[in-house]
Formats: C-alpha cells, structure tokens, sequence
C-alpha cells in the first residue's frame, strides 16, 4: 500500500514537524509497517536563515528489521553563508528513529551534486527536538574543496549556529578555499605547511550575529610575487572574534595573533621569531559606512625586541587604508633587535644601514591627519657603531622631544665619544629646542676632538615639515694635529695643525656644503680649502668636489715626511675643479710650483733627482755615473708640475717649456742637472702607482723606467 501527501505552499518547520506526528499517531508501527511507501511532497520550508524548496519525504518501513528507512530530496537548499546555495540535495537515512522526544538519524548519507561543495557523498547525523523545534545536523567529513571537515549546524526558531573544523589541512588548499570566500584575501603562494581551522557562527535570519574563528599554522612556507612577503617554517595561531550587528553597518572585533618560530619578512621588517616570539593582540570596529577601523587597543609583546601599545584610527583611501590618527606608547625598546627588525630595512643604502648597536628607548609617539604629529623618547646608554668605520656614537643617553604644534619642546642628549670617518671625539652634552619646523642648538656645543675640538656656535635643522629639510651649521676648529688626524686616516702621520672656520655649513637635499674655507697650518705654510661640497656625504656613492690652495710649504719638511728623497725651498699649488667619486679623483686642474718671491735655498737630493726622473720616464743612469756619481745634492732653480686631469688621462707639463717636452726641476749653477718630461699625456692610474712605488722605496734607483703614453 502506497501513501502520498502533498502540500502546496510555504510551512514552518513547526508545521511540517507536527504533520510528522499526525502521520506517526494516526499510523502506529505495526500499521507503519504495513504500508510499503508512504512519501510527503512539501513546496518549501523556511526557518531563521534558511529555506528550502522542493522537498520530497519518502518513508520505506522495513518489516523484516523493524525498521523505517528516510529519505529526502531538495530541490534547492538555501543555508546562511558560507554554505549558501545548494541544489539537488539527497538525504537518505537508512534507520530512522521516532520517539515523543524527537525524530534521529544517526547514519545518514548526503549528495549535493551543485553546490560548493565537492559532489561526493558524505555522512550526516540529524536530530529534530519535538519541544523546541531545534534541528541538528552533524557531519564528520563535509567535503569542501579538496579537504574533509567535521561540521555541526543547529537551526531552530530563535537562530542557529555553525561550526566547522580541520585538522592537519594543507595550508595552501585552506587557503586557496578561503580566497573563493573572502575576495580581498591577499594573493600569496603557500609552498608548505599545514593547519588545524576551527570556525563558528551564529546567527538569526540570513546574516549571522557573530563569527569567530581559531587557525593553529605548523611550519608554513609562503611568499607573494612581489617579493615583500615571505615565511619559512613559521608556527602562528590567529583567534578571531567578530560581532556583526542586524543593521548590517560595520561590525566589532578582536584578534589575538601569537607566532613562536620560524622566519618572516614584511617589507622592510625582517622577524626571527624563533629567537624571539611576538603576539599582537588588537580590538577595534569596523564601520563600513564610512569606510574606517577604529583600532581601541592594540598591544604588541616582541620578546627581547619590543613592547609596545596604542590606539589608532584608520581611513579607507584609494590606496587602501591609510593611519588617520594614532597614539603608540612604547613600552620597551631594546637593542639590537628592534634595530635589526624594524629599523635596519628603511636604512638599507644609508650610512646607518649596517651597525651594530646596543641600548634601551622608552617613549611615546603619535599621528594626526596622517602625519607624525609628536615624539617624546628616552634614550638610554644607546651604542651604534657601523661596521664600515664611517661613524659611531657611543654611551648616549636623554630626552628627544618633538611636535608639529607652535609650542617648542626642549631635548637634551650626553655621550662618551664616537668617530666619524676613523676621527674620535670625546664626551659631551647638548640642549635642544623644536617646533613643526625647526631644531635648534641652544647653547654653544664643545665638542673634543683628537687634541683639539669642535666649537659648534650654531646648528639647526629646518624645514622638517617639508620635503626639503636642511641642516644648517656653523662652527669652528681648534687647532687639531694633524699628525693624529692622518694617522688615524691611516695616511703618514704629517706635521703641522688643523684649525680655521666652518661657516655657512650646510646639508639639504644629500648635498654637504661649506659657505667659507677650511684652513689648515701644515708644513710651515697654509693649506685652504674653498668650495666644498660633498653628495651624499655617507652614502655608497660619495661624490666630492672643492678648490684647494697651497701657500709657502717648506719643502724640508714634506720630504722628511714622505721617503721620496730631501728637497729645500718652498712651494705653492692649486688643485681647481677637483672632483672626486668615493675618495677616488675623476678630474681636477692641478698645479705645484716653486714661488716667484722664493728666495730660500733650493737643493735637492739625488734620490729625489732620480724618483723625479723615474716618474718622468727620464732615465737615471747619468746620476750614478762619472762626475755627477760624487755628489748627494744639487742646486736648482724651480721645479713644478702641472695635470689637467679628465678620467683617466692627465694632461702634463712643468715649471716652463724645454725645447723638447717641459721641465719638472730646472737646473742652476754647477753641476746643473734638469729633469724634463716628454709625454703630453700620461695615463693617471699608472702615474699613481710610480709615485706610490717612489714614495715606498728607499734605495735611489737607476734603472730607467719609462711612462705609458697616450
């Protein structure tokens, strides 16, 4: 015996529920038994968040087993979000269990063949509470997209609620699973990795109420194409909570993200969160009216490294979100590490980019329209010292203040000593004073340098709200050996002192400039240097260009310095257009010469007669030879050089043409010796390893040595 029923409208699941007990009364087992297929068409069914549409209900009694087999077709099957639509839905529970309490199905098999699903079968466990009208749907190996999850759904009149779970699940496919779902998920490739995914919702109507999720990440390997992103062997947990209200407007949450190990760079950032693990903890809203995140509390714990809290309010732009506000009180910082982590990858190409440093700062920092707004920090026993030796700071400790209010913060900082460029300086203290647009030194600063020190009258940076800041400074020199500085150049230790003014002394835009002259007291005459300017002062490519002018040196003396061979008389020069790429000359107009009004005494050596003539290609044989082999010394007249230099090739002539080539040293009285030089141009790398090679010799040569020519 057959029996079918047939409803053509829209019930509650109350009603269909209670038209299943109206069957189950009227027809009592043994009766049930009797009948061979009793099937219930339904046009569709809709609960808080659900709907269904199509339904066929057939129930098969067994009279052999005593049992009732179930089965249930769904045309379409509407569940709230992710599930969404899904269609040709086949229930079939093969033991159905019906009591005054509720009606069970504990192993049911599901097929949706369209749906996001994947079209395979999977085991379902159902329950239908009579008194509250709570159905219950539990299945332990929910396909989805290449994975198996342990799924649980609860839909009753007063909401429902959803949970999904994965353990083991390859990252990349979860990943993959989630970008279908979330469109605004970031494009990364997952390499390796895996993870254990727990997620509940809830919900009334078609929206839930709150999502909450927990992902527990072993060992994952990850990169993005632009190469900004990258993980290796990382293990995080990501717990998430979020509160979304009916109106649909925005909603609240909180995230808690701990990582324990593994390697990640964040463009500039680089974490090593095995040596020190962090965990962010934030809660905010979102408001999507208005497109912003109100971030409440936000708290970073960087082992070792940072520690550190705020609030913030962020803004959608057209570029994504932007920081409108934001207010960070930072806890601890500590080096090295925040400097390796967060610091080191904005230096990379800077002077600051490989130091080694060590130290404590503490303070507080904020942002307003986007824009850094104020900073107050306390530096302690802070070390910094760059491994290329080009700058170091050592034992600093103070305040620093800053704000882009009209109201001046006063900063004061004390050191023991650093270096800059292999020149030590001692201990010292300075006072500050800043607006939104200048720092300003408020005292004269005494700085000790070598055996004399740096007077600095007046140093202030400016224009610090504007995309041209520039550091103005002016000061002088106490008289400094010179012997100190060169040797600690690693150059021959030179007699003499440095002292004179640095006026106007200025730095804006990488370019290092000086409005005066340099003046230095060496070799019992002047050294002055004009038109200073140096690019990129600290940088990989250090360019330096200046006019330098050399007034009375006593010859004497800057041979006994240099092993070249003993010269008397003075001497003047200019070195014009000089232009220097990293210490290395490219061009400039040089000139050496014996003054006009030099009337000391003129003598030079043989040994200096013969490097002279070596690096002329003049041959030195004639000096050891004959006559002119008894003496050490000879009388001159004048002697000067002259390289006009363009790349590599320097333009050469002397003290005054010869009738063939130039003299290098003109000849007087008896015996008279004259060096000239033949070749117009010389190559300039070459005629610096001659001058190199006669510097570091110590016997007189008198082998000929000839120039390269051009």
């Amino acid at each position: 015996m057959d029996v079918h029923a047939s409803a053509a409208s829209h019930w509650p699941p109350a009603a269909v529920a209670a038209l299943l007990c109206l069957l189950c009364l009227l027809c009592p087992a043994q009766a049930l038994l009797a009948v061979d297929l009793l099937r219930l068409d339904i046009e569709g069914v809709t609960g808080a968040g659900w709907s269904a549409d199509g339904m066929e209900l057939r129930l098969v009694p067994d009279a052999a087993s005593g049992n009732i087999a179930a089965s249930l077709r769904i045309e379409r099957l509407t569940l709230p979000e992710p599930a969404g639509e899904l269609r040709d839905v086949t229930l079939r529970c093969d033991a159905v269990t019906v009591t005054a309490a509720a009606y069970r199905c504990k192993r049911g098999r599901v097929l949706a063949r369209q749906s996001p699903l994947d079209p395979v079968p999977f085991t379902v466990s159902a329950e239908y509470r009579r008194a509250d009208g709570r159905l219950t749907l539990t299945s332990p190996d929910l396909p989805w997209q290449d994975m198996r999850l342990r799924v649980s759904a609860g839909l009753a009149a007063t909401g429902w609620t959803l949970t999904a779970e994965g353990a083991g699940l390859d990252a990349g496919t979860a990943h993959g699973a989630l970008g279908e779902l979330a469109a605004t998920l970031p494009e990364i490739g997952i390499a390796g990795g895996t993870a254990d995914v727990r997620l509940r919702a809830q919900g009334r109507g078609e929206r839930p109420s709150r999502v909450a999720a927990r992902v527990d990440v072993q060992n994952l390997a990850l990169s993005n194409a632009s190469g900004s992103l990258a993980a290796e062997g990382l293990e995080l947990t990501l717990e998430a909570r979020a509160d979304l209200p009916a109106s649909g407007e925005g909603f609240d949450y909180m995230i808690t993200l701990t990582a324990g190990a593994g390697e990640a760079y964040l463009e500039p950032a680089y974490f090593d969160i095995s040596a020190a693990p962090l965990r962010i903890e934030s809660v905010g809203a979102v408001d999507v009216a208005d497109g912003t995140v109100r971030i409440e509390n936000l708290r970073l714990d960087h082992r070792g490294v940072l520690a550190a809290g705020g609030n913030a309010l962020l803004s959608s732009t057209d570029d994504g979100l932007a920081v409108a506000r934001a207010d960070v009180d930072i806890t601890e910082a500590v080096f090295p590490g925040v400097y390796i982590t967060y610091l080191q990858g904005f230096l990379t190409g800077t002077p600051l980019a490989e130091l080694q440093t060590r130290g404590r700062a503490h303070g507080r920092v904020t942002l307003g329209e986007g824009r850094l707004s104020s900073v107050e920090l306390r530096i302690e026993d802070l070390y910094a010292d760059d491994a290329e030796e080009r700058l170091a700071i050592y034992g600093a400790r103070g305040n620093v203040g800053w704000n882009a209010g009209p109201d001046p913060r006063s900063s004061r900082l004390a050191w023991d000593g650093g270096f800059v460029y292999r020149l030590g300086f001692g201990a010292g203290a300075a006072g500050f004073s800043s607006t939104a647009e200048r720092v300003t030194l408020d005292h004269t600063l005494r700085v000790p340098v070598l055996d004399g020190a740096l007077v600095v009258d007046t140093l202030e940076a400016q224009g610090l709200a504007g995309e041209r800041p520039a550091l103005v400074f002016d000061a002088r020199l106490e008289p400094v050996s010179l012997a100190g500085i060169t040797t600690a150049l690693g150059w021959p230790a030179l007699p003499g002192k440095l002292s004179g003014e640095l006026p106007l002394l200025s730095v804006s835009e990488g370019e290092l400039t000086l409005g005066g002259s340099l003046v230095a007291r060496v070799f019992d005459g002047t050294a002055r240097i004009s038109e200073l300017r140096i690019e990129q002062p600290f940088g990989a490519s250090r360019r330096t260009s200046a006019d330098v002018t050399l007034d009375g040196l006593d010859l004497a003396l800057v041979t006994d310095v240099f092993t070249f061979g003993r010269i008397t008389g003075r001497l003047d020069g200019t070195v014009r257009g000089l232009e220097m790429v990293q210490g290395r000359p490219v061009a400039f107009d040089a000139s050496f010469y014996t003054p006009a009004d030099d009337d000391s005494t003129h003598r030079i050596s043989r040994r200096a007669l013969s490097n002279i003539s070596e690096i002329a290609g003049s041959g030195t044989a004639a000096l050891s030879a004959g006559f002119l082999g008894l003496f050490e010394e000879f009388r001159y007249d004048s002697l000067g050089i002259r390289c006009v230099l363009e790349g590599d090739v320097c333009s050469m002539s002397g003290v005054q043409p010869a009738k063939q080539g130039y003299y290098l040293v003109k000849g007087r009285g008896l015996p008279r010796i004259d060096v000239i030089g033949h070749s117009r141009e010389v190559n300039w790398p070459r005629l610096v390893a001659q001058i190199a090679e006669a510097l570091r010799s110590r016997e007189v040569s008198t082998a000929p040595q000839s120039e390269e020519r051009r």
